[in-house]
């Protein structure tokens, strides 16, 4: 696993990840300076081996919030919801932010978040169930899509189900490059 350092070149605001599935291995980050910068070439790129095994980054997770999903959201449609995410979660400016130290680990497979204070895993999404991803300044947004999970067994399932998004915002220095590494991970 190794923990990169920042990117050294420009990319889009946000990604449009699509799905695809790979494989993974420990979580145990890398103490070593040198193997953070080992798995990227001159253009801040993730060599594909480095995804494959998988990348943490340091970051502040600020919370999350649901979102009415329907239809095919264009990319507009999906930064906007990304925007009204941010907007619901972020403190005013002059207000504290609440806020919990976390690592991401980003790989072919999925994205977990890892609390960095308790040790213990606080989300583990399959990346196959991440719609969009963004970076609006130093803030990133995580869309997943929510898992339906009947209250009663005995009810039958509801064919008009709405869909929705679970919308994770976290806030890094490295949000761009973070947004980066996990597009790259759907092209592994």
């Amino acid at each position: 696993i190794s923990r990169p350092s920042s990117p050294a070149a420009e990319s889009d605001k946000s990604q449009s990840p699509q799905s695809q599935k790979g494989s993974t291995s420990s979580i145990k980050p890398k103490k070593d300076k040198e193997a953070k910068k080992k798995g990227r070439n001159k253009e801040g790129v993730l060599e594909r081996s480095v995804l494959i095994e998988g990348v943490l980054f340091r970051a502040r997770y600020l919370g999350s919030t649901q979102l009415v999903c329907e239809g095919q959201p264009t990319k507009t449609t999906r930064m906007m919801q990304a925007e009204e995410a941010v907007s619901r979660i972020k403190a005013p400016d002059g207000e504290t932010q609440p806020s919990t130290e976390v690592d991401l680990f980003i790989s072919t497979e999925k994205i977990m978040v890892l609390n960095t204070d308790l040790k213990e895993i606080m989300m583990d999404h399959a990346l196959r169930t991440i719609s969009y991803i963004a970076d609006i300044g130093d803030l990133v947004v995580l869309m997943a899509r929510r898992r339906f999970v009947p209250h009663e067994m005995e009810d039958p399932p509801k064919i008009n189900r709405t869909p929705k998004m679970i919308c994770h915002v976290f806030e890094s220095e490295e949000a761009q490059f973070i947004a980066q590494s996990i597009g790259q991970a759907f092209q592994v």
